[in-house]
């Protein structure tokens, strides 16, 4: 660099490549302000500066990499307070953090004396959240969305499985207790008995044992949803009562059965009245089912049957595909009515052919009504000349007529009339 030389007013000159103006000298290499040579302040022409002062300004740009005598461990107030303190593991923040965008935490946030955490938008724990001064102690929620609490937990309703849960000595309390369909409740060590709704029906189901229903009160009733109808009723130390759409058909008694509703207050309750069947109005009766070629049967037994058929003293059975009765009597038949596929009549026969009476000496029929009368000992033989007959009786209008069935011959009967 060269300089010319000039002498306006108030520059003073020196020979050489620098200008002196005032304290201040401009030379080739920079300008030094000051008495001295950086004293004051020496900038370089490379761009350097050295001040021996302080440096004031509105703000500063670019790297303070090289600045010295800066104290790095500490952010200041301009009250001169200390606000973030650096320590060996981290720094140390006094008063409040104020952060318009996101806060990227890479190891533990602690907080400490903070009564509540306010936020706008969602936290997100990644690792989990431990509530206590150790883990577990209080609480802690972990990723996999488990949770772990040395207290009490206190909610409103509960959702989801509780196969796992301990301790619990009751279910639903003052509330209730909801279960979806086909959500089981099992008792016995092993689900021996379950109660349950499958959405069309309600189940309960023991696979094991009895399925005992106990009641020390007055007995146990089942009615309609309203109870507007009786169903059934198990009376304690009384009768058992079936219903007919609300009517009751069945009651047992301390001598039986009573059937069809009829008032127990009309029957005798004797040893006539095991079974008592119909009503004291309108008509009754008793139907006996049984297959187009079997029997049906009442029967009487007592205890002095040895076994089988023996065991029953008389019996009234009916054969459908022979259309006959049967009145049997020490397990033999007496009499048989029927004994046709004609409907229209029917017969009264043994059950077998000259083996019983009809009456006896002692016991006679008063009178019989008959239209023609049959006589035959065939199978037999008479005390007079040992043969047997076969002869029919009819009457006439004035005479009694006897006919032989073996030979055809017509006799009449002399009759002498007396008044």
């Amino acid at each position: 660099m060269s300089f010319t030389k000039v002498a306006p007013a108030g520059i003073g000159t020196s020979p050489g490549t620098s200008i002196l103006i005032g304290d201040s000298l401009l030379h080739s290499t920079g300008i030094d302000i000051g008495s001295n040579t950086g004293v004051g302040v020496t900038i370089r022409q490379h761009g350097d500066a050295t001040f021996t002062g302080i440096v004031t300004a509105a703000s500063f740009s670019g790297s303070g990499a090289n600045l010295t005598g800066i104290d790095a461990t500490a952010i200041k107030h301009t009250d001169g307070n200390v606000k973030v303190q650096a320590i060996n593991t981290g720094a140390n923040l006094t008063g409040n953090l104020s952060v318009s965008g996101n806060l990227g935490v890479g190891g533990v946030l602690t907080y400490e004396d903070v009564t509540n955490i306010d936020s706008v938008g969602v936290i997100t724990a990644r690792g989990g959240i431990k509530i206590g001064p150790t883990a577990g102690v209080a609480g802690t929620f972990f990723a996999d969305g488990s949770y772990v609490t040395a207290g009490v937990v206190t909610a409103t309703t509960f959702y989801g499985s509780g196969a796992n849960l301990t301790g619990i000595t009751q279910v639903g309390g003052a509330t209730g207790a909801d279960f979806n369909d086909n959500v089981k409740l099992r008792f016995g060590t092993g689900n021996d008995l379950e109660v349950f709704h499958d959405a069309s029906h309600s189940r309960i189901h023991n696979n094991t044992g009895l399925l005992l229903l106990e009641c020390d009160g007055t007995g146990i009733e089942i009615n309609s949803g309203a109870s507007t109808e009786n169903m059934a009723k198990f009376l304690k130390d009384g009768a058992v009562e079936l219903y007919h759409d609300n009517t009751k058909k069945l009651a047992t008694h301390d001598d039986g059965v009573v059937l069809n509703g009829l008032d127990q207050s009309t029957v005798a309750h004797n040893q006539y009245d095991n079974l008592v069947l119909g009503s004291t109005s309108g008509s009754s009766g008793l139907t006996i089912a049984s297959g187009s070629s079997s029997p049906g049967t009442i029967a009487w037994s007592d205890s002095s049957g040895s076994s089988g058929n023996a065991q029953y003293r008389a019996y009234i059975e009916y054969y459908h595909n022979n259309h006959w009765m049967d009145l049997a009597v020490d397990a033999g038949v007496s009499f048989r009515f029927g004994g046709s596929s004609n409907v229209s009549y029917r017969h009264f026969i043994p059950s077998s052919d000259n083996s019983l009476d009809l009456g006896s000496s002692s016991a006679r029929w008063r009178n019989l009504y008959t239209t023609d009368l049959q006589l035959s000992n065939e199978g037999k033989t008479n005390d007079v000349d040992g043969t047997w007959g076969n002869y029919t009786i009819q009457e006439g209008e004035n005479d009694l007529f006897l006919i032989n069935n073996r030979n055809g011959k017509k006799y009449k009967f002399n009759l002498t009339e007396v008044s």
